[in-house]
């Protein structure tokens, strides 16, 4: 059919086919320069070089084409990336982004890394791991506070020591906390929690609710929503994340708990959610670890959320 006897909509769908599948034969060609380079076959078939060969082949760039050359020098060593350049099945440019830090050892993981999450949530892994490398030996300057402080003393039981002190534990980055800038954290958070938009919210009537049994709806309630963005000041949960949270996060996965309890619903940002379904935050304590707990009930249900997400 014509071009122009197409629809808005056909005239659309055709060209984002075209365009996709143009882009997928792309990502195979690039994928066998490094052994067209090897061989030395562009010189058997008249061209003057690699650089020409690609060019008059595929459109490409010369810097392109060096960019591919040198990545696949980086991954000699590391199969499993290795097989996803020259596959075409992740475009160069994500595997650029890892090829510099992963090693023969972390080469399977880093690629799955590579084939599960979209491009901001491996800048974020990749930048972790190399502050881990880097920060080895690293002393940081010790924060010095002046406060004014007020005698008050009273006796609490082991339970509450030891929950002050595990909060203090929790919340102790970068800097560690005093006890009293401990506290002061929690009581500010619990004024906070339950109170938002202006109204007093009901701590029993939301807990309640959240925990209700019978055909709860996937639908996180909106009381519950407040309470959780009014706990996280409007931000990602993930410490030193600056971006506004975006979405909901089951801690303990929704679909075992069947419940919507605050105290294990989290609002992050898309990046820190989606490394979260990867398995990549240790315990839930929002910290980038590198590695998935494979045998947790959490990861079978995090492989069926990730696996129903596609990712340029």
């Amino acid at each position: 059919m014509e071009a122009s006897k197409l629809s808005d909509s056909e005239l659309y769908n055709l060209c984002k086919m075209y365009g996709g599948q143009s882009r997928a034969w792309l990502r195979k060609f690039e994928g066998l320069l490094p052994e067209v380079s090897r061989r030395r076959l562009y010189r058997r078939r008249g061209f003057a070089g690699i650089h020409e060969f690609a060019g008059k082949l595929a459109g490409m760039s010369h810097e392109k084409v060096d960019k591919i050359l040198r990545i696949a020098g980086r991954l000699e060593d590391k199969p499993e990336l290795k097989n996803l350049l020259e596959s075409g099945e992740v475009g160069w440019s994500k595997i650029e982004k890892v090829a510099w830090v992963a090693t023969p050892e972390s080469d399977k993981r880093w690629a799955e890394n590579v084939k599960e999450l979209d491009s901001k949530s491996l800048d974020l892994l990749v930048q972790n791991n190399r502050e881990k490398v880097t920060d080895i030996g690293k002393t940081e300057p010790v924060k010095i506070t002046v406060e004014i402080f007020e005698n008050l003393s009273f006796r609490v039981s082991k339970e509450t020591k030891f929950m002050l002190l595990e909060a203090q534990q929790k919340l102790s980055h970068p800097e560690k906390l005093s006890l009293n800038e401990t506290l002061y954290k929690v009581l500010k958070g619990a004024q906070l929690e339950y109170r938002v938009r202006g109204i007093e919210l009901c701590p029993d009537c939301v807990e309640r609710r959240a925990r209700e049994k019978e055909e709860v709806s996937r639908s996180i309630p909106q009381e519950v929503k407040d309470v959780v963005i009014a706990r996280q000041k409007n931000h990602c949960i993930y410490t030193g994340c600056n971006k506004p949270g975006e979405i909901f996060h089951h801690t303990r996965r929704f679909a075992l708990e069947k419940n919507h309890d605050p105290s294990y619903i989290v609002w992050v940002c898309k990046i820190h959610e989606r490394l979260a379904h990867s398995g990549l935050i240790e315990n839930e304590n929002w910290q980038i670890r590198n590695d998935p707990e494979r045998n947790s009930a959490e990861y079978d249900i995090d492989r069926k959320v990730m696996a129903r997400r596609k990712f340029p």
